[in-house]
């Protein structure tokens, strides 16, 4: 679930700078408003939990998916870098 609203922090980020120009406008990457309308409870609690937006851009996709993978990835991570000063406090 943490994974999912980092993937939602970084989603509304890319929004609120592109609304700002701080960030390019992209395309869209899809458009699910026929099958799950925004406006909808559906919609409105999908939004709540994970950041859902019926027509993301190429960028929110992107940032979205970088924020879980890293979530994802970094435990992996930690095991390395635990296992290096492991060994790094034997020596």
């Amino acid at each position: 679930m943490l994974c999912l609203v980092a993937g939602k922090i970084g989603s509304q980020l890319v929004l609120l700078l592109t609304q700002a120009d701080w960030l390019p406008y992209t395309p869209i990457a899809w458009n699910s408003s026929p099958v799950i309308p925004e406006n909808s409870i559906v919609g409105r609690l999908l939004y709540a939990l994970i950041g859902y937006e019926a027509t993301p851009s190429m960028l929110q996709v992107g940032l979205y998916l970088l924020g879980v993978v890293t979530l994802v990835v970094s435990p992996l991570f930690r095991n390395s870098w635990q296992l290096q000063l492991s060994l790094a406090n034997e020596n």
